[in-house]
């Protein structure tokens, strides 16, 4: 079963649907935030869709945490499954943040020497050297490194992950479905919790790591299925295909409407749906067969994903200082790609060959 998800390795490893899942994400969150660039694609709708690019964005994200969630409970249901312990959490966690954090300190710190690549007002530095720029309050008002806020919500899913599969695999045959039932569980309680706070939906609810605790929980869940009844649950994807395209294109309407998104329901349940809706259509996904055209540059973007979406966010600042408006969505594109594979190439592969071997 090792091979049969294995979205990081060789390339006779790779799933052609979780790349494509990984690519398709990556290019909706690219194109959100070039969608003040003059030519970008949304500029082409009515203006009664003039929130399209801005829900591209959510949905980007959404279909990575999703992803993020299903290859973590993957991981996890092998680790639990050869029985876990301190030390085996402890590598999972050392891989992880090789793969994560060395690039991310990297940007960071190039957008502190380098104001240019990112204008806005920044603010205290400790919070970002931390990771919990957005763990238990909104992001900084200039929301400067605005693309950070994601990774604070990964980067702590996997330690409390790590440390609830400790725990529950104690006393319980299948831990990591129960933590991810606990982090839905958590992640409702704590927008409930917030419904009193009000605040904006955007920052308030869907950046903050503490009413996004299920984040990727829903994809941990889809991860145990598939692990433990892999046939049950493609058969079950395809079955309920009528149902959960229909609803994430519903999801994805009321996140185009402010008013939608303010109400109890808007605050409390869209995001939850959305991602169990989307863990439903996965399975039918992962085993697309990978079409020989097109394989190569989805695997291309997929490969430096992570690198692009740290990166695109300061290009889209220096962009419009280095050429005219009717160039500038290209060479948006252009530069980014080209910034995450130099990085890529330069700085996450050979980290990535460092990490230790999962125990």
């Amino acid at each position: 079963m090792s091979n049969t998800v294995d979205a990081h390795g060789s390339d006779d490893q790779r799933l052609f649907g979780l790349d494509l899942i990984r690519a398709a994400a990556i290019i909706l969150v690219i194109l959100a935030h070039g969608s003040n660039f003059p030519g970008n694609p949304f500029s082409w709708v009515p203006a009664a869709t003039s929130r399209l690019g801005w829900v591209s964005g959510v949905v980007g994200v959404e279909m990575f945490f999703c992803l993020s969630g299903f290859l973590i409970g993957i991981l996890m249901s092998r680790i639990t499954h050869n029985g876990i312990t301190p030390h085996s959490a402890w590598i999972f966690l050392l891989r992880r943040w090789m793969r994560t954090l060395p690039l991310y300190y990297l940007v960071l710190l190039a957008l502190v020497l380098f104001p240019v690549l990112e204008p806005s007002q920044r603010p205290a530095f400790w919070p970002y050297a931390l990771l919990v720029q957005n763990a238990v309050n909104p992001m900084p008002a200039s929301n400067w490194f605005g693309t950070s806020w994601s990774l604070v919500i990964e980067e702590w899913s996997y330690i409390v992950v790590a440390a609830l599969a400790l725990i529950t695999a104690r006393f319980h045959r299948h831990p990591i479905l129960l933590v991810a039932i606990i982090l839905c569980v958590a992640g409702t309680v704590f927008r409930l919790w917030g419904l009193h706070l009000g605040g904006d939906w955007d920052t308030s609810v869907r950046k903050m790591f503490l009413t996004r605790l299920d984040a990727i929980a829903w994809g941990m869940i889809l991860a145990w299925f598939w692990f433990n009844h892999q046939k049950a649950t493609l058969a079950w994807s395809r079955a309920s295909l009528p149902a959960s395209l229909p609803l994430l294109l519903v999801l994805v309407w009321i996140m185009s409407r402010p008013d939608l998104l303010s109400t109890d329901f808007g605050r409390i349940a869209v995001l939850p749906l959305f991602a169990a809706a989307l863990c439903m259509v996965m399975p039918t996904i992962i085993i697309l067969p990978s079409p020989n055209i097109i394989k190569p540059i989805i695997t291309f973007v997929a490969r430096i994903s992570y690198t692009l979406y740290l990166v695109h966010w300061s290009v889209m600042f220096l962009v419009p200082q280095l050429v005219s408006r009717g160039w500038q969505f290209i060479c948006y594109i252009v530069l980014s790609v080209a910034a995450a594979t130099i990085l890529t190439v330069v700085i996450e592969r050979p980290v990535l060959r460092l990490r230790p071997r999962q125990v």
